[in-house]
């Protein structure tokens, strides 16, 4: 049997107006609209209006973990607003069922001037929870969110990490029918994120859970459905996940700046990624890569090393390739030179990473050049996972 709907979204879209001017004008003739008999919203732009989100139609239902994703401005955390009962959609429905426990932002949901037990207290409350049940959790809430002293401390001298910790421990010891959850999960430490990410399965055990997010690792990780967004519409929703994330790197143009630094004693006059030695930017999962350098060392440095590593936009390192390591030997001809370097198979997870190269003297290891976000690279697939890399391993099976 199918499990309820918490949430019904049809055909909804929000409108802003860029002009304050001219927002207060539309909000009142809409005010007045509203009024009359028989008369609907605008379903089409006035000047200086843009849709946020447009013409969404969307079921989510207990046991769901949605993940939305998309590039900035894509519409996320406006249809999070609209979820969570913060922003009115302009045109169309949305229907909940049952109580709400948002984190749109930090602190969102906490009264800065109550400490940390009397917020718990006003937030069970809040969902419907009795004072006994209130009591029952605060050791457990207590120590989720790691207060220790601060518990009795005015939330307004919290870090924002803190307040994050504390309302995501609330949520988490009061469920509601729906949990919506925003990027703001980045603000806590990484050991803090894994928790939360661990707990989401539990969540959705009696609730619908909405999680947005830039990391597609942690999407993959924690839900069996997906929304991706694009200039305020659904490029993508559904339950194949994998396709979700292939379709968010096609539609967002991931990048990092391309930064030089060094003695200046060495410098790239080409890069390239070749696949089947033809030049690539995008390769399938599990395709052997190489990549062509054309360098100039100074002719002082006889025998430089090279490092070309492979990171995630966000500068996780992935795979490192090292001359020394190798055991290669560059003898410096004192002329521009080629370099080729084959990876070989690259079994990584559907995403964009970043090639960065360093080259060093072998004399006393100083930095001649460092190039980061050198090269970029996107790697698309349908078996997507939780980290970087996947290996097929030597598998057996005994009775």
């Amino acid at each position: 049997m199918d499990a309820p709907v918490l949430v019904e979204i049809d055909g909804v879209g929000k409108k802003y107006c860029r002009s304050p001017r001219r927002a207060l004008a539309y909000a009142a003739r809409d005010g007045l609209r509203a009024l009359l008999p028989g008369k609907r919203r605008a379903q089409t732009l006035r000047p200086g209006e843009f849709w946020a989100v447009r013409d969404l139609c969307l079921q989510i239902r207990q046991g769901d973990c949605l993940g939305i994703v998309g590039p900035n401005g894509a519409g996320k955390s406006t249809l999070l607003k609209m979820l969570a009962g913060n922003v009115l959609a302009s045109v169309g429905r949305i229907r909940v069922q049952g109580r709400i426990g948002a984190m749109i932002e930090a602190g969102a949901g906490l009264h800065p001037l109550l400490t940390g037990r009397e917020n718990l207290f006003a937030w069970a409350q809040q969902q419907g929870y009795g004072a006994r049940e209130a009591e029952a959790q605060l050791a457990a809430v207590a120590a989720f969110a790691e207060l220790g002293e601060f518990l009795d401390t005015p939330v307004k001298g919290y870090s924002s990490g803190m307040m994050v910790r504390l309302g995501f421990a609330l949520i988490a010891h009061f469920p509601t029918e729906l949990v919506l959850l925003d990027e703001v999960l980045a603000l806590s430490d990484a050991r803090f994120r894994a928790r939360c990410l661990n707990q989401i399965p539990l969540l959705s055990r009696r609730s619908a859970v909405v999680f947005v997010s830039h990391h597609m690792p942690q999407i993959a990780r924690a839900c069996n459905r997906i929304l991706v967004l694009d200039k305020s519409e659904a490029a993508y929703a559904g339950e194949d996940v994998a396709r979700g994330i292939n379709t968010y790197y096609a539609h967002c143009d991931v990048d990092a700046p391309s930064v030089a630094s060094g003695t200046g004693l060495a410098r790239i006059e080409d890069v390239a990624m070749l696949a089947d030695g033809a030049e690539t930017e995008c390769i399938e999962q599990g395709d052997s890569l190489a990549v062509r350098l054309r360098l100039a060392v100074d002719a002082a440095i006889a025998r430089p090393h090279l490092s070309l590593t492979l990171t995630t936009p966000d500068l996780q390192g992935v795979l490192q390739c090292d001359s020394d390591f190798a055991g290669f030997a560059i003898h410096n001809p004192g002329q521009p030179f080629t370099l080729s370097v084959d990876l070989g198979p690259l079994d990584m997870n559907p995403g964009v990473y970043f090639f960065s190269l360093a080259v060093s003297a072998e004399r006393n290891g100083e930095v001649l050049l460092r190039h980061d976000n050198l090269k970029r690279l996107r790697v698309s697939g349908l078996n997507t996972g939780h980290a970087p890399f996947v290996l097929a391993g030597r598998w057996s099976l005994e009775a």
